[in-house]
C-alpha cells in the first residue's frame, strides 16, 4: 500500500508540474499577442496622430481626448525626448511654456510672482488656444529647469508660482483665509488661527517684502491684500 501512496503522490507531482508549465506557456502567448496588439494599437495611434496633428494642436478639448487615449494604452507623449511624439506634442508645450513664462514675468511686478491659475490661462489664452490642464503640463516641463515654476493648492484654488521662494504653512494659511474677500487683516488671521501678534506680523511682513501682498493702510486695521486673487477677480 505504501509503494502505491508513493507512486501516486509522485504521479500527482508530475501532473502538477505539467499542469503549471503548460499554464505558464499560455500565459506567455497570451501577453505575446497583447503585446502585438498594443504595437498595433500604437501604430493606429501615430497614423492618427499625423492625420490630425493640426488639430491636436489647435483643439484644446481635442488635444486633451487625445492624451488620455494615449494615456489608456501606455503612450505619454510629454515623456518623450526624441522621435515622432516629442515632434508632435513637444514644440507646442515648449512653446506654451515660453508664453507661460512671458505672462508671468509680465505680471510678477504686480502679483510678486503668484497668480491665479485660472488668471494665467485667461492671460495666456489672449495668445494662443489652451486649457488649463495643457498650462499646468507646460508648467511642468519647466520644473527640471530650475526655474522656480509650480502650481501651488491655496484652498480652493490654484496659484502658479513663478519665482524660486520658499511659502512656509503659516504663508499658505493666510492667501487660504484671503481667497475669500481678496485680502486679510491681522484681527481676522487672530481670530481664525489664534497666534499671536508677533507671529501673524512676521508672515505678512514676508509677503509684502516679497511682493505677494499689499497693504491698504487704515487707521484702525490695515488690509493685507493678496495681488494674485485681486488679479483675478
Amino acid at each position: 500500500m505504501r509503494k502505491v501512496g508513493i507512486a501516486g503522490i509522485q504521479q500527482k507531482s508530475i501532473q502538477n508540474q505539467i499542469f503549471q508549465q503548460k499554464q505558464q506557456e499560455l500565459q506567455q502567448k497570451q501577453l505575446g499577442l497583447m503585446k502585438e496588439q498594443l504595437e498595433i494599437f500604437r501604430a493606429n495611434l501615430q497614423e492618427f496622430a499625423t492625420k490630425y496633428s493640426h488639430r491636436i494642436k489647435k483643439d484644446p478639448v481635442f488635444r486633451q481626448r487625445f492624451n488620455q487615449l494615449c494615456a489608456n494604452i501606455g503612450v505619454d507623449p510629454l515623456a518623450s525626448q526624441k522621435g515622432f511624439w516629442s515632434v508632435l506634442m513637444g514644440d507646442f508645450y515648449h512653446e506654451l511654456g515660453v508664453l507661460v513664462v512671458q505672462v508671468c514675468i509680465d505680471t510678477r511686478t504686480e502679483n510678486g510672482g503668484l497668480i491665479d491659475l485660472d488668471e494665467l490661462v485667461r492671460l495666456v489664452g489672449q495668445k494662443k488656444k489652451v486649457d488649463k490642464e495643457d498650462v499646468i503640463q507646460s508648467i511642468k516641463r519647466l520644473g527640471p529647469l530650475g526655474s522656480g515654476f509650480q502650481v501651488l493648492k491655496v484652498g480652493n484654488k490654484q496659484m502658479v508660482q513663478s519665482v524660486p521662494k520658499e511659502l512656509n504653512q503659516d504663508a499658505l494659511q493666510v492667501l487660504e483665509l484671503a481667497q475669500v474677500t481678496g485680502f486679510v487683516t491681522l484681527p481676522l488671521i487672530q481670530n481664525k488661527y489664534q497666534w499671536d501678534t508677533e507671529r501673524i506680523q512676521q508672515v505678512l511682513d514676508h509677503l509684502i517684502q516679497d511682493q505677494i501682498c499689499w497693504i491698504d493702510t487704515h487707521p484702525i486695521d490695515s488690509e493685507y491684500w493678496v495681488a494674485g486673487f485681486f488679479q483675478a477677480t
